[in-house]
């Protein structure tokens, strides 16, 4: 059955305004997205949203499914950053921390009755910010049998990185102790009842540790010991006798298996051979049942993103999807109890998120809204997934962006973007805003190039590890990804930029400076130039939080420790501070002075060094940005400032 013979459009939320210029193409493609969180109570009835208020900013709008209007129930002057159900009546939310003040935990009726505040607002400051949990993360479950509580972590326990769970009325306040935290565990899993069932340590040496108990009134017992800290172990569904694991210890690349908790014994469900079903954190898209909790399904990114159903009726049902909605990809995002109504998202390298209902009893499918509405997906250039060999054999995958009137074989200017983390991973699709920095230079003739770099997540252990302590291998693979673009074509060698965010700036500044002849330009954004220096940051931010920071171990371990002989060395060599002189390209730096990632003072010690070396540079610092680009006249100054570095090194 295609869903295209019973289609049913209602149109009942485009008459919001666009708030906003609409004079300018690149402000257009740059503009927030106006609606997502597209969220079905769990009795199917009513449908949660974010959308826009007249300040700009995104409430949450309630609509009744058998109405035909949304009503705004929060009017808060921000934005609202996240929302739960908790049960047919209440919602949960809190607003943006963007801005390091979180401005509490609330709780809500769907017709806008009833707000209180839950957790009171916190105000974090740059010194402070290593202090705690973020306020969402503190949100640790819904109690299926209890429909006047969740759970989530409790920051003021002894020791905040090993929290203790409590209860929270969410219509009175009310904490209730739930779960007592022995005093190692970082995290837990728990059953469908709310029992605790898996805890999970994390050493400073990167040892990681996984307990299991068999109910609430046994003992927990040691069930694995990982000492490298690439391994991956995450519980998404615990039953009385087995449970469903995605981890990376048994095979190259995480897989779902199930466990059997009498024998101890693993059996694979599912496995890419290519491609993580999760990151090295353990970080997951799994989908459940609201009414049992029971796992249904698991989405991940592969060269696109893929879902794998464990029953054939949604499997079925996703085929139907893929069959109506070709040009997309088609994600189950919010499911009612009685797995009758789903909300999809879709998307694709041009569309940004357009979310329908759909509606199986009888089969139906109601459009509901395009995130962002103005964006015509047909204007847009297209992104293609690409592969590669570097220099030592490895494969490179990445992403290949080409300019809306292009012709194979053409050579056109060729902008190259490496990405943040470096632990993270480039992906498909429009999504985010950082998806519009790939966009806006194709919509000005520039080919993008994204290179997932080795130690870029998602491609398994051996892709992960192979950067360890390899920063200079992991920046040829990105000047390798461009020497292939200009091998097969696509690039004008004399024709090429650099530009990248915090790893990727840092990127950015080794490409001008190890290989000065090959960039005309680059734009580097909280970049870091001094790798000692940030590494041995990490240590300052211990001493704001009061308690250790990671960061300085992670780092340490994966890239370079500053405190040996050996490894300082390598980082010396391989900061791109150390080799200001050799620039020759145009360099723009973005960087927010309340950055808690990559410190101000690294691009402070770059400004000074190029002035010092008689570098012509452009230089923007905002103090109302942290490690982000997020307020819109920030993005719009930069973007107009790369636009005029990709018109004056374009052809």
């Amino acid at each position: 059955m295609c869903f295209k013979k019973s289609l049913c459009l209602i149109l009942f939320l485009t008459t919001f305004p666009i708030w906003g210029s609409a004079n300018i193409a690149d402000e257009l493609l740059i503009q927030k997205r106006q609606f997502s969180g597209f969220r079905l109570s769990p009795d199917g009835t009513h449908l949660a949203f974010l959308g826009p208020v007249q300040e700009g900013y995104r409430n949450i709008y309630v609509l009744n499914l058998d109405g035909k209007g949304a009503k705004l129930i929060t009017g808060e002057k921000a934005n609202v950053s996240g929302f739960l159900w908790v049960n047919n009546e209440r919602i949960v939310f809190t607003i943006d921390g963007s801005n390091r003040v979180y401005n509490g935990l609330y709780a809500i009726n769907r017709d806008g009755t009833g707000k209180r505040v839950l957790i009171e607002p916190v105000s974090i400051s740059r010194e402070s910010a290593f202090s705690g949990i973020g306020l969402w993360q503190r949100v640790y479950s819904r109690l299926r049998k209890d429909r006047d509580h969740i759970l989530i972590y409790d920051e003021n326990s002894r020791r905040r990185k090993f929290p203790d769970l409590v209860k929270l009325d969410v219509y009175t306040g009310r904490t209730y102790r739930h779960f007592k935290n022995r005093g190692d565990f970082r995290s837990y899993t728990s059953d469908v009842n709310g029992v605790v069932r898996f805890g999970y340590t994390f050493e400073e040496d990167g040892t990681s540790e996984v307990f299991y108990r068999a109910d609430g009134d046994h003992e927990f017992e040691r069930l694995h010991t990982f000492k490298e800290d690439h391994t991956s172990y995450s519980v998404v569904d615990v039953r009385e006798n087995s449970a469903y694991v995605l981890t990376n210890h048994l095979d190259n690349t995480a897989s779902l298996y199930k466990l059997d908790l009498q024998s101890r014994q693993y059996e694979k469900v599912y496995s890419d051979p290519v491609y993580d079903m999760s990151d090295f954190t353990g970080g997951v898209n799994t989908i459940s049942s609201r009414k049992s909790g029971r796992l249904l399904g698991i989405s991940y990114e592969g060269a696109k993103p893929k879902t794998m159903w464990l029953y054939p009726q949604l499997e079925a049902l996703q085929a139907q999807l893929d069959e109506a909605y070709p040009e997309t990809v088609n994600q189950i995002i919010s499911i009612d109890n009685s797995m009758t109504n789903f909300v999809v998202a879709s998307f694709s390298d041009r569309q940004p998120y357009i979310y329908r209902l759909l509606k199986t009893n009888p089969l139906s499918v109601v459009e509901l809204q395009s995130s962002k509405p103005w964006i015509d997906p047909d204007s847009l250039p297209g992104t293609r997934p690409v592969s590669f060999n570097a220099r030592d054999g490895m494969k490179i995958h990445g992403y290949l962006t080409l300019p809306m009137d292009y012709t194979e074989g053409e050579r056109v200017p060729m902008l190259v973007m490496p990405h943040g983390g470096p632990w993270a991973r480039d992906v498909w699709g429009f999504r985010s805003y950082l998806d519009t920095m790939r966009i806006l230079p194709a919509l000005h003739g520039w080919a993008v190039l994204e290179v997932n770099f080795r130690g870029s997540t998602g491609y398994g252990k051996d892709h992960l590890t192979a950067s360890y302590k390899n920063a200079d291998r992991m920046n040829h693979d990105v000047e390798d990804g461009v020497l292939w673009a200009v091998d097969q074509g696509y690039a004008d060698k004399d024709h090429l930029g650099i530009m990248g965010a915090s790893w990727g700036g840092y990127a950015t500044m080794w490409g001008v400076t190890m290989t000065p002849d090959l960039y005309r330009f680059g734009v580097n954004i909280f970049g870091v130039v001094d790798m000692p220096k940030q590494i041995n940051w990490y240590r300052l931010r211990t001493k704001w939080s009061g308690m250790r920071d990671e960061g300085y171990e992670v780092w340490g371990r994966r890239i370079g420790n500053p405190d040996i002989k050996e490894d300082l060395a390598k980082l010396e060599d391989w900061s791109p501070i150390n080799s200001i002189d050799r620039i020759k390209a145009d360099l723009l730096i973005y960087h927010g002075t309340q950055d808690v990632n990559v410190d101000i003072a690294q691009s402070r010690l770059l400004r000074s060094e190029l002035d010092r070396a008689g570098i012509e540079f452009h230089w923007i610092s905002k103090a109302n940005e942290h490690h982000s680009i997020q307020n819109d006249s920030n993005r719009l100054e930069l973007y107009n400032e790369i636009v005029k570095l990709l018109n004056k090194h374009g052809k």
